[in-house]
């Protein structure tokens, strides 16, 4: 056996004049025989009867199917597919019996209060001596105004209210719906008011045609904002202020959890034996860094070579930074020593870097370092990754190389020129040095 508690009270309607609308709204607990509440959808059948006997004959039964029970509590509104008749409260009593799921009748029957005898005011004798305003003891009503004065506080889904207004709802729903009086693409607002007069205050609005949540400040007259935009699909929040004041954290407002889009490096060194490079591509350094969102990432990798010069053979080879590693990617280092350069050791730093367009994920880069004559001999080596989440300034778009776009061409075409120009100069100096260390050597030489 079932049981229920439950609350009655008519829907009145706005008209001009008063009509009761033939409905009245039901509220309920549903529970089992132990008094644990039901879920879920149940079917109710109700039925008005004259007296609570058993064998009482029906003055109206409708039946709702499918009524959605949330932790026992249900409503349903009484009369809305099968109208009351408006006779139907001209007794001096009337009793409600309730059938749950077709078979489990809740016993007793529960006699209905005063409050549906509104209904019968729609068949009133006289209409024209019901008075323009009225009370009933808690509200009064003046014209199209409703108002109460009670000193006590207002439960509306509770029977223990702990504040003036106190509602209580349902999880799906909500305890309280603000909501516009056209069907599409309108405004609602919820009010709060710095004082009991309304002069000024903040509202809480939804643009019905933007689905985003807004945050104003208001006058009587005007409007100030937004100040803050909510959107209701993807919760993208929008702050209109400006300037270091805009937003106001705490110190320790933002953990380290919470930062994962902030710049971020990675680095790798080699700590072992020198490393003879020869006639082919060598990865030299790898390191992979794990970026939080897409971003770019700035590869610089240095390295010392070595070459022991010796007779008339010369030496050279490429290094470049790379997402690849078996192959030498533009923009690349060479380095190149010529045949003539007097016997000895020669020593030289090289630094190459690159800029990488990333998503979020794991990415590896690579050192990469490879002969086409002779060999070098490499020791310091280093490779480090810094990941950037924004660009900030202009941003040449990529090509399929990693380079930017055709408008560096110019500036690649100006960096070989000056390269070219300085190995000239460099290889000139050499020759004057030679030159000078020959005469030494042999003075007598014409």
């Amino acid at each position: 056996m079932k049981g229920i508690m439950g609350s009655i009270a008519v829907l009145l309607a706005a008209a001009s004049v008063w009509a009761a609308p033939g409905l009245v709204n039901y509220q309920g607990i549903l529970t089992d025989t132990g008094g644990a509440v039901i879920s879920g959808p149940h079917d109710l059948e109700f039925t008005i009867y004259p007296d609570s006997a058993l064998g009482a004959p029906m003055l109206w039964t409708e039946l709702h199917t499918g009524v959605d029970v949330d932790d026992g509590l249900f409503h349903v509104i009484l009369g809305s597919t099968n109208p009351l008749p408006d006779t139907l409260f001209a007794g001096p009593a009337r009793w409600l019996g309730i059938i749950v799921d077709g078979s489990e009748k809740i016993l007793p029957k529960t006699r209905i209060t005063s409050v549906p005898w509104a209904l019968r005011a729609a068949v009133a004798d006289s209409a024209a001596h019901a008075p323009a305003g009225g009370t009933d003891g808690d509200w009064t009503i003046n014209g199209n105004d409703m108002y109460s004065n009670v000193s006590g506080d207002v439960g509306i889904g509770t029977t223990l209210p702990v504040t003036d207004l106190h509602v209580m709802g349902s999880d799906t729903l909500g305890a309280l719906m603000v909501a516009p009086n056209d069907a599409v693409n309108e405004n609602s607002s919820l009010f709060l008011a710095e004082d009991s007069d309304g002069t000024y205050g903040m509202e809480w609005r939804f643009n019905g045609a933007t689905n985003h949540l807004e945050l104003w400040g208001k006058s009587i007259t005007n409007l100030y904002g937004p100040h803050v935009t909510f959107a209701r699909d993807n919760g993208a929040s929008v702050f209109a202020g400006s300037g270091n004041s805009a937003i106001t954290l705490p110190d320790n407002g933002v953990s380290a959890l919470e930062t994962l889009d902030e710049p971020g490096v990675a680095c790798s060194t080699w700590t072992g034996t020198n490393q003879l490079l020869y006639l082919s591509v060598h990865t030299l350094v790898s390191r992979s860094i794990t970026c939080p969102a897409s971003g770019y990432v700035v590869a610089i990798a240095t390295a010392h070579v070595q070459w022991f010069a010796s007779g008339t053979f010369a030496a050279d080879g490429d290094f470049c930074v790379s997402d690849q590693n078996a192959t030498i990617d533009e923009p690349y280092f060479s380095l190149t020593y010529p045949g003539y350069m007097p016997n000895g050791s020669y020593n030289v730093p090289v630094t190459v870097q690159r800029v990488f367009p990333v998503t979020a994920g794991t990415h590896t880069f690579y050192f990469l370092g490879g002969m086409s004559t002779n060999e070098y001999t490499l020791y310091d080596k280093q490779l480090t990754l810094i990941y950037l989440p924004t660009a900030y300034g202009a941003v040449s778009s990529f090509a399929s190389n990693g380079m930017p776009g055709p408008e560096s061409e110019a500036e690649r075409a100006e960096a070989e020129r000056l390269n070219e120009e300085r190995l000239e100069r460099e290889v000139a100096e050499l020759r004057a040095q030679v030159e000078e260390i020959r005469a030494r050597i042999e003075p007598d030489r014409p």
